[in-house]
């Protein structure tokens, strides 16, 4: 009896060992999310990222909208993917499918090109797929040239070097309309203008500073950051620039010759760059809805200045009754003096 009581011991606690090592394998080899901003160069505009897009698409899926639409169009495909995104991971390889589905993209606006009437915004496309170079290497030699030839109806292609990074570049009839892609380890990082590729490369090879630094991301991220769905920042520098090309894509050549534009430009940059540090954007799912949300960064000594001049009257608005059952969240802010606080807060900024 003895005997077949420590047997029982000895095997409970072996398998106990084993389910141990198990866990231990299991956890060590999970995906692991990474801090896409730390690839995101900190010159750049701003940047929007999906840090698990099976998980946002699985959620997407599950949203009453998405159920009520996909039996319209004979949408379905694999389960937990909803049937668009799995009709397109059927026709890639079976290797090329698992480094899609752990990767992590981040859409870069590094600037704004305008030539004349022509305007082209200078983006990089950063991807993480969490594999080895080699594999990656045999999906970009094996893919890229056909997204080349989708984009250009042939293949132009040239290579190159920066900091010891091969750059290969495709393009069609017009040379200043390229395709550039380069290799770090299991980083891809698409780009459609030079500048934008070397930034990225020079960021992910610790050669220059990142966005992952900046205090107003990180304070953003605190307040909607997004686990899997979309969340993007814009810089403070991003938002001055950005107004600053606001204007003058408003502009008309008469107002141009008139020097009335340059004067706008001024203005709301100088406006923006006193009064912003950013400005946030994020939307996930919950319970089955899109939530959306927004956050502007204000200066904190534009927002101390103007905590005095906003009064705010307490009485029951009459707004409220405006706003629809299904909002899940909303603020009201009645202001006591309109016009006393308009003035102020202009003499504030």
């Amino acid at each position: 009896m003895q005997l077949l009581t420590r047997k029982y011991f000895l095997l409970i606690g072996s398998m106990a060992m084993l389910l141990a090592a198990a866990g231990g394998w299991l956890y060590a080899g999970r995906t692991k999310q990474s801090d896409i901003a730390a690839y995101v160069p900190a010159s750049a505009l701003g940047f929007i990222e999906i840090r698990n897009w099976p998980d946002a698409a699985r959620q997407l899926s599950e949203t009453k909208g998405w159920r009520q639409l996909a039996p319209s169009y004979n949408i379905s495909g694999i389960p937990g993917v909803p049937g668009y995104f799995s009709s397109f991971l059927q026709v890639l390889s079976s290797s090329e499918s698992a480094v899609l589905l752990r990767s992590q993209f981040a859409v870069v606006a590094t600037g704004i090109e305008a030539r004349g009437e022509e305007v082209r915004p200078l983006l990089a496309l950063i991807i993480e797929t969490r594999s080895s170079s080699s594999d990656l290497g045999k999906i970009a030699e094996r893919r890229l040239p056909e997204l080349a030839r989708r984009i250009y109806g042939r293949e132009n292609r040239e290579t190159g070097e920066y900091g010891g990074v091969e750059i290969i570049g495709f393009s069609g009839d017009n040379p200043d309309r390229k395709l550039l892609a380069a290799r770090i380890e299991g980083v891809l990082i698409l780009a459609n203008n030079l500048d934008s590729i070397r930034a990225c490369i020079d960021t992910r090879l610790n050669r220059t500073p990142s966005m992952a630094g900046n205090f107003y991301l990180q304070n953003a991220r605190s307040i909607i950051g997004s686990e899997s769905g979309i969340f993007g920042f814009v810089t403070g520098d991003g938002v001055s620039r950005l107004l600053r090309f606001a204007a003058y894509l408003a502009s008309s050549p008469a107002l141009s010759r008139t020097g009335v534009i340059e004067t706008l430009q001024d203005v709301l940059t100088d406006l923006a760059s006193k009064a912003s540090d950013g400005i946030a954007y994020s939307s996930d799912f919950e319970n089955g809805q899109a939530v959306e949300r927004y956050a502007l960064l204000g200066k904190p000594d534009l927002i101390d200045a103007l905590k005095p001049i906003i009064r705010v009257n307490r009485a029951e608005p009459k707004l409220i009754e405006l706003v629809p059952d299904s909002a899940r969240e909303f603020t009201i802010i009645n202001v006591e003096n309109p016009t006393g606080t308009l003035d102020g807060i202009e003499t504030a900024i």
